[in-house]
C-alpha cells in the first residue's frame, strides 16, 4: 500500500511507498515530517525544522553562493583527467567504483580544504575504501536499530569519524587568521564570525555539514557508475550519446554550459537515477507532530521514509520499469524534461542543498568519459548482476568493465 507501519524495538517507523503519499507528506505536511530522528545526532544537516534550523540553513545557503569564488568547473575536470589517464592504465580490465571514488573525493576536499589528497595518501585511501567498501558495524541502541533497518548509515559513521580529525585541524588553523581565502570551510568560518546570531551555529554542526558534503559526492560516484554500466550493456545508447556529446563539443573542453546542449546525455544520466536511487530509501525525518497522510494518522515522534526505489520504479509511472530507455526523458521536440517523480535528492523542505553541484560533477566525469572511451564488460565478464549492494550507497558491485580509446 501506500503507507505501512512496522515497529522494530522501540523505533516504530512509517514508509511512504508511492509518489503521492511521499509528496503529501514531505511537501503538503513537511513542516510536521522535517525533525530528526536521532538525537544523539541532533546537530546535523538534519536537524530539527526549527526557526534556528532556517537560521543555520540561511547560513550554508551563503556559503554555498561563495564557492563561486572558485573554478569549480576546473577542479571536476583536472581530477576528470586524472581519472582517464587511471582508465587509460588499467583499460583491459577494472571496476569503476573504486577508480571513481578517489578523484570524486578529491573535488569534495578540493572545495573544502582547498587541497587534494596526495598519491598513495594514506587517509584518501582508507575514505576511498569506506565510498566504495562494504557497510560497517557500529554503536548499539536505538541508532543500531536505525541502521539495521537502514544500512545506508553504518559507512557514514565510520566515515564520520576519520573526516573529524581533519576538520578540526582545519578549523583550528583557519580561526588563527580567517583570510578570506577561496576554500568552503573559510566562507563558512567567515560567514559564522560575521553572522548576528552567531549563537545558533558552532563548530561541531560546521564538521557535520562538512562531512555531508562528503557523503553527498558518493551520490555522484555512484550514480556515474551506474551510467557507465548501464551504457556497457546498452552499446546502441552509449554510441548515440558519444556521437551528441562529440558534435557539441569537438575537441573543446567540456564545460556545463555544453550541457543544455546535450539531452540525450542528461537524459542517460536522469534514467540511471531513475533505475538505480543510489539511496533507495530517503534519510529518516521524524515526525514533530501528529500528521494524516493518506487517512492514516502519523503520530508524533515516529520515524517516516520515503521509498525512492519504489517511486521511481513504479509501472504505474513507468512502462517496462527495469528496462533503461534515456528517451522516457526526452520531449517531441528532442528537448531534455524532467519528471517530478525522479527525486534522488528526496523532496519537501530538506531537499540536498548540493544537489546542483553533484549535477555538474556527474555531466562533466560522464561526458569526458563517453567522448574518450568506448565501455563493455569484461570479456570474462559472467552476465553481471545490476541488482547493486548497499554499500554507503546502493552501487554496483564485483563488475569488471574494459575501457578502449574511441
Amino acid at each position: 500500500g501506500p503507507v505501512f507501519f512496522f515497529t522494530r524495538g522501540s523505533c516504530r517507523t512509517v514508509v511512504l511507498n508511492t509518489y503521492e503519499a511521499a509528496s503529501e507528506g514531505f511537501v503538503k505536511q513537511g513542516n510536521h515530517l522535517s525533525g530528526r530522528f536521532d538525537p544523539k545526532h541532533k546537530h546535523k544537516l538534519f536537524a530539527d525544522y526549527t526557526e534556528k534550523w532556517q537560521e543555520q540553513r540561511k547560513l550554508r545557503v551563503m556559503a554555498l553562493k561563495g564557492l563561486g569564488k572558485i573554478n569549480l568547473e576546473e577542479v571536476i575536470s583536472s581530477e576528470c583527467g586524472k581519472l582517464m589517464e587511471k582508465i587509460k592504465e588499467m583499460g583491459c580490465g577494472f571496476e569503476a567504483g573504486y577508480l571513481l571514488a578517489t578523484p570524486t573525493f578529491n573535488v569534495i576536499r578540493k572545495v573544502i580544504y582547498g587541497e587534494t589528497a596526495g598519491k598513495g595518501n594514506s587517509y584518501e585511501d582508507k575514505l576511498s575504501k569506506i565510498l566504495s567498501g562494504p557497510v560497517y558495524d557500529v554503536e548499539g541502541g536505538v541508532w543500531r536499530a536505525l541502521v539495521d533497518l537502514f544500512p545506508q548509515v553504518r559507512s557514514s559513521l565510520t566515515f564520520e569519524r576519520m573526516v573529524e580529525k581533519k576538520v578540526k585541524e582545519r578549523i583550528d588553523k583557519v580561526r588563527e587568521q580567517i583570510t578570506g581565502s577561496q576554500e568552503f570551510m573559510d566562507e563558512m568560518l567567515q560567514k559564522i564570525q560575521d553572522w548576528e546570531n552567531g549563537e545558533c551555529y558552532n563548530d561541531k554542526q560546521l564538521f557535520n555539514y562538512i562531512t555531508d558534503l562528503f557523503m553527498a559526492g558518493t551520490d555522484t560516484m555512484a550514480t556515474t557508475h551506474w551510467s557507465l554500466v548501464f551504457l556497457a550493456q546498452n552499446p546502441e545508447i552509449q554510441n548515440k550519446m558519444a556521437a551528441e556529446i562529440i558534435k557539441v563539443t569537438g575537441n573543446d573542453i567540456i564545460n556545463v554550459s555544453m550541457m543544455e546542449s546535450m539531452p540525450y546525455t542528461r537524459a542517460v544520466m536522469y534514467e540511471s537515477t531513475r533505475m538505480r536511487p543510489v539511496f533507495p530509501l530517503s534519510l529518516g525525518h521524524q515526525a514533530t507532530s501528529d500528521v494524516t497522510v493518506k487517512d492514516n494518522v502519523i503520530p508524533k515522534g515516529t520515524l517516516v521514509v520515503a521509498n525512492l526505489w519504489a517511486i521511481q520504479n513504479d509501472p504505474k509511472w513507468w512502462k517496462n520499469p527495469e528496462s533503461f530507455r534515456p528517451e522516457r526523458h526526452i520531449t517531441e521536440n528532442g528537448g531534455f524534461t524532467k519528471n517530478e517523480k525522479i527525486v534522488p535528492f528526496s523532496i519537501g523542505p530538506r531537499f540536498c542543498l548540493g544537489s546542483q553541484m553533484a549535477t555538474y560533477h556527474q555531466f562533466i566525469f560522464l561526458a569526458n568519459l563517453v567522448r574518450t572511451f568506448k565501455f563493455r564488460f569484461h570479456e570474462n565478464q559472467p552476465e553481471p548482476d545490476l541488482t547493486g549492494v548497499m554499500t554507503s550507497v546502493l552501487a554496483p558491485v564485483g563488475i569488471r568493465m574494459m575501457a578502449t580509446k574511441r
